[in-house]
């Protein structure tokens, strides 16, 4: 039996995770892929510089839409059948990492029900609980330092939204100078329809 040293790690060890989610978007709609349609230079570099999975498939779903399971699976770890699209009383990454000493941060989409986020996330801001919504329109809500979501704001565009919230979090990180590693989920709502982009990007 080969021995195993356990390896300890201190908070300045552990990298920062910023993880973006991108919604009901193919694997050929990027640049990289060569796409002939797509400019895609900020994910392309990110891809260049990361680790990007080519030969990844979906399970499926219980029902049509199966944008729920896939965040559940992927949060979870746990194939469909055991998770499904619900994540309440399951041990996420986010929540894992946190009892490591993350900081942990969600903004934008959580389609997997309120309980599952505020036991998953010390923190959110514009948060989107449902499956689609008016881009100009989403209904968000902030989780409260009480550890549950607080009452439903319009806002708009739901793009910016979500980055300015993960860009505000990652600012704050940065002018604490935490030494605690954080773990910021940004799910962005596009390119799932209704496929409404704003006016500036229309006129670029």
């Amino acid at each position: 039996m080969a021995a195993c040293q356990k390896n300890t790690v201190s908070h300045s060890q552990k990298p920062n995770i910023l993880f973006v989610f991108a919604d009901d978007q193919r694997a050929d709609a990027l640049g990289l892929m060569q796409n002939p349609y797509l400019k895609t230079p900020a994910i392309d570099a990110l891809a260049a510089n990361g680790v990007r999975f080519d030969n990844c498939y979906v399970m499926g779903g219980h029902h049509g839409a199966i944008c729920a399971p896939s965040r559940a699976m992927l949060m979870s770890g746990k194939s469909l059948f055991n998770v499904y699209d619900r994540l309440d009383g399951v041990l996420t990454l986010p929540h894992y990492l946190s009892q490591q000493g993350y900081q942990t941060f969600g903004t934008g989409k959580w389609h997997n029900g309120a309980a599952s986020f505020e036991a998953t996330f010390q923190e959110g801001e514009n948060v989107f609980l449902g499956g689609m919504s008016n881009h100009f329109e989403v209904p968000c809500q902030t989780l409260m330092s009480n550890g549950k979501l607080g009452e439903k704001s319009y806002k708009q565009f739901s793009t910016d939204l979500f980055a300015d919230a993960a860009i505000s979090f990652l600012e704050k990180q940065a002018d604490q100078n935490s030494q605690d590693p954080f773990f910021c989920y940004v799910a962005f709502t596009a390119p799932h329809d209704p496929r409404s982009p704003a006016a500036p990007i229309v006129h670029n």
